[in-house]
């Protein structure tokens, strides 16, 4: 997950005086993509993205997750929320998701550490478990 720290730079330019030019933000805007695993869940692997807004600094963190096959479904969006701590001079992400997916409620965690190479990477699970949806006349999938 890149960072896109010039969002919050730029929206306190726009709409500020200069006395806030000296202010730094307090988050960190960052935009990745996500890949179910493809063990758990041969059959159709789904790509989606994620938006976080993290802290510089530890505390709580919240973002979005976006999910859905293009056609018929409805928009399918999860709401991250959680902690930011750093230990050991690495920070680390703890937390959970939630939403809807066609109309069925998901849920379950979310972690994940900031890396060498500059970004965030981690982990997100389903709490159902691996899941047949089938929306008929219209699409059948695996959620896992």
């Amino acid at each position: 997950m890149k960072k896109v720290s010039k969002m919050c730079a730029t929206s306190v330019l726009l709409f500020t005086s200069f006395q806030v030019l000296a202010e730094e933000c307090k988050n960190e805007f960052y935009i990745g993509s996500y890949q179910e695993d493809s063990v758990t869940n041969p059959e159709d692997p789904m790509p989606g993205s994620i938006r976080l807004s993290i802290p510089k600094k530890e505390g709580s963190f919240s973002g979005e997750l976006y999910f859905t096959y293009f056609g018929c479904q409805s928009s399918n969006k999860g709401a991250v929320t959680g902690k930011k701590q750093i230990n050991d001079n690495r920070a680390y992400l703890m937390g959970s998701w939630s939403g809807s997916v066609d109309r069925k409620n998901q849920q379950g965690s979310f972690d994940g550490s900031y890396n060498h190479k500059g970004y965030y990477e981690g982990t997100y699970t389903v709490a159902g478990g691996k899941q047949h949806i089938v929306i008929e006349d219209c699409i059948e999938y695996y959620i896992a």
